[in-house]
């Protein structure tokens, strides 16, 4: 069913995707403290590999990255730059943000939405240490996490490189989920799974 979803979600690959998620839901017996425990390491993921990516981050103070890396950076200042138009969104991959300065990225919500770029904890992309966040997700690194509603969400990648590539991380992530510590009983630890296309349809895998 994989390899099928897969040869779907490749058929959108000439329709501007701009990001691809998997989305896996455990099973009601999974204990999400002890599954987040033992997904706490992390996982590097092919197609988020990228020297192409660029960043939007809000923070209260300057962070330093890799100058390779591009980024536009700022605080309120920003903030009111992207609500009057003076900087446009849609060259962005990533939208990072500090939880000091969600608030003011509230604001804008209606226009960073729209292009998937609303910082989101479960995603890793509100942190306090942006330059870490910056450089983990810049070298194609992402951390899962179990949700309390028992899902867990990552975020493969912004444009389809390489199909083989892609089902290979999906693979990737689900191995790590079944080695998780809850997988050690009798039970599967998935319930099912879906891939999605930002701004375009989800596919069942599992």
């Amino acid at each position: 069913m994989v390899l099928d979803c897969l040869k779907e979600v490749d058929s959108f690959n000439s329709k501007n995707i701009r990001s691809v998620s998997l989305c896996v839901n455990l099973s009601n017996r999974a204990d999400v403290s002890s599954y987040n425990r033992g997904l706490s390491s992390q996982i590097q993921l092919d197609n988020l590999i990228s020297q192409d990516v660029s960043f939007l981050c809000f923070a209260e103070n300057p962070i330093v990255v890799d100058q390779k890396v591009k980024l536009v950076q700022g605080g309120d200042d920003l903030v009111n730059e992207i609500r009057s138009g003076k900087v446009q969104v849609d060259g962005f991959e990533y939208c990072l943000a500090t939880p000091g300065m969600m608030k003011s990225v509230m604001k804008i919500g209606s226009i960073l939405g729209p292009y998937g770029l609303m910082p989101n904890k479960r995603l890793g992309t509100i942190s306090q240490d942006l330059s870490t966040a910056v450089q983990n997700i810049f070298a194609g690194y992402t951390v899962l996490r179990c949700t309390k509603s028992r899902q867990v969400y990552v975020h493969l990648c912004y444009d389809i490189k390489n199909l083989n590539d892609l089902g290979s991380d999906v693979c990737k992530v689900l191995g790590r989920i079944q080695d998780g510590s809850y997988s050690k009983t009798r039970f599967s630890p998935i319930s099912s799974a879906f891939l999605s296309i930002h701004g375009g349809p989800s596919f069942q895998i599992i």
